[in-house]
């Protein structure tokens, strides 16, 4: 049925002992403040992220988001519960919302809305808003 080992007992793993071993070395003296690399980036932090977003190419994403945190904070959370999809691209925002009363609205005061969002946005100007 099934097959015993002959020899029971524990399993000893033997090292060969034709490989040599390093001599030990003792560490090194640790390294002090001074034999530290000096770096002199006297750039503030802002052009760092500024040429970290130009390097990674987040300009558009950063943007859409800044809008998305605008529309919430100016228009206000009534309004803010019926849009479903805010979308920002080539300078056009376009706004879903899911009430025709609500996107008459939005239509009919279209030209103060985007006075009012490009004067709270830092960049990326909105040309024109699409209510759909």
């Amino acid at each position: 049925m099934f097959a015993f080992r002959q020899n029971i007992g524990p399993r000893v793993r033997r090292m060969p002992t034709d490989i040599p071993t390093l001599p030990h070395t003792p560490n090194p003296t640790p390294p002090t403040a001074t034999s530290r690399p000096v770096r002199n980036n006297n750039q503030p932090v802002s052009e760092v992220l500024q040429q970290m977003v130009r390097e990674l190419r987040m300009g558009p994403k950063l943007t859409q988001s800044e809008i998305k945190s605008l529309w919430q904070r100016e228009l206000g959370p009534v309004i803010n519960r019926h849009t479903s999809e805010l979308r920002f691209r080539n300078g056009v925002l376009t706004v879903r919302v899911d009430s025709a009363a609500l996107r008459h609205e939005l239509l009919f005061n279209r030209a103060q809305l985007l006075v009012r969002l490009n004067k709270e946005l830092s960049a990326g100007e909105i040309r024109s808003i699409e209510v759909r």
